[in-house]
């Protein structure tokens, strides 16, 4: 049975990650504690930060900094799930044991 891996939890990550929502493809992918930090670090670390940057420059930080940051954080959180997903994969693949077959007695 070949194993494979949870794409859909990499596509929610990746279009949720664009909107500024992280962690929910990890979640998906049974992933709770990174899923967990992610998301609440979206809200009340990553989404204050860039508030506060883009306030404080009038509006320009949003291009200098904001956006170049964002779009390496969705590449960096896409590619380590990406590589989570493949190394369980792998990992089921290795792991399978196919049910025990019962044993037949010899007729007396």
């Amino acid at each position: 049975m070949p194993a494979t891996k949870n794409v859909g939890a990499l596509i929610a990550e990746i279009l949720l990650s664009l909107i500024g929502i992280f962690g929910v493809g990890w979640l998906i992918a049974g992933e709770t504690t990174v899923g967990v930090v992610l998301l609440i670090c979206s809200f009340l670390v990553i989404a204050p930060i860039a508030l506060f940057i883009a306030f404080v420059t009038f509006g320009i930080g949003i291009f200098v900094c904001d956006l170049p940051l964002a779009i390496a954080g969705i590449i960096i959180n896409a590619i380590l799930l990406n590589n989570r997903l493949n190394h369980k994969a792998q990992q089921q693949q290795y792991y399978y044991m196919p049910p025990p077959q019962r044993m037949r007695m010899p007729p007396q």
